[in-house]
């Protein structure tokens, strides 16, 4: 009996460590007081610690959280928290990608400082200080759009460059694809016309979601979910929500939207199960195409014009035909 309770109190150990996302009373306080001490009101509310996997990252058993925005980096031990990092430097990497390897952390992107940058920093565990960690091949000018991690490579593409009010907004459509073997990044042509849509926002319109197994955008009316696991993806219609309207607090798949409108009668939650709602529209999923070959490129480039003169050359043939009949 004693033994079964062991196993089954491991179990729950382990799964808790491999799936909190979720900050207890203490640990938020803590972290709160930390940012206070140097920033002061931004330790308030306002701080989201609510963010899914763009907040919590996992190292075999080890659980850390990274406040969006910051470089602080705490190590969570059950009911307790840790303070690892001896940062300084803050803000400079909104938007910014938190994933890890077997053995450490990163930030890939970001915005802040009047700049959308594509530095990969990496958190060095031992002196618990951030590094730039150098990358060879073809970088992204700019990281803050589609960018997720899949088996040992970082995805990236749909980026958007604030211009900040003061020049145009920038786009860049191509896939960048890093390895983390290798830490080479390679450069492929963006065959996925139907996320062009993307383009069209404003860049403080399009948000960016990581859920504990989903990569979400929602851009407008367009709701998009992708599968790193098998790279296939949904586009939805969100059906007239407007997300900018509600706190938004992810929990393992789940979707939290908080309206935050003063009137009481309006103040609800909605709860989207992003598993649920991946699985029921299975049948409709997209394949992406991240690293088209020649032939791929080739096809949907110009089989348009291909099929076009085709059909001319048979029409051509047909009425030949005919007037010789």
């Amino acid at each position: 009996m004693k033994k079964t309770i062991y196993i089954l109190l491991f179990f729950h150990f382990f799964v808790f460590r491999l799936t909190a996302q979720k900050l207890n009373t203490y640990q938020d306080k803590f972290v709160r007081n930390v940012i206070a001490n140097q920033f002061y009101e931004c330790a308030n509310n306002s701080v989201k610690f609510e963010s899914g996997m763009a907040n919590f990252c996992v190292i075999n058993h080890d659980t850390f959280f990274n406040p969006i925005g910051y470089q602080y980096l705490f190590h969570l031990k059950s009911d307790s928290i840790e303070r690892l990092d001896h940062s300084m430097f803050h803000g400079g990497n909104f938007k910014r990608f938190l994933f890890t390897d077997s053995q450490n952390i990163y930030l890939l992107g970001g915005y802040g400082m009047f700049v959308t940058h594509n530095n990969l920093e990496a958190f060095d565990l031992k002196s618990r200080e951030w590094y730039i960690k150098a990358t060879t091949g073809p970088k992204p000018p700019f990281v803050a759009g589609y960018t997720f991690k899949s088996g040992n490579y970082v995805y990236t593409f749909n980026n958007i460059k604030c211009g900040n009010d003061t020049e145009p907004d920038e786009f860049n459509h191509d896939i960048y694809r890093l390895d983390l073997n290798t830490f080479t990044w390679e450069k492929f042509e963006n065959l996925n016309s139907n996320l062009e849509f993307v383009f069209n926002a404003v860049v403080n319109k399009a948000e960016f979601y990581y859920t504990k197994d989903y990569f979400i955008n929602i851009t407008g009316d367009k709701f998009v979910i992708i599968n790193p696991e098998n790279l296939n993806y949904l586009i939805l219609n969100n059906h007239g929500l407007k997300f900018k309207e509600y706190n938004c607090s992810i929990q393992n798949n789940n979707l939290y939207l908080e309206n935050t409108s003063s009137n009481e009668i309006f103040k609800n939650v909605q709860v989207f199960d992003i598993d649920s709602l991946y699985k029921t529209n299975k049948a409709i999923t997209i394949p992406l195409l991240l690293a088209p070959n020649w032939l791929q490129t080739f096809y949907f480039k110009y089989a348009t014009i291909i099929w076009g003169i085709i059909l001319l050359i048979l029409s051509g043939f047909i009425f030949i035909k005919y007037l010789k009949n």
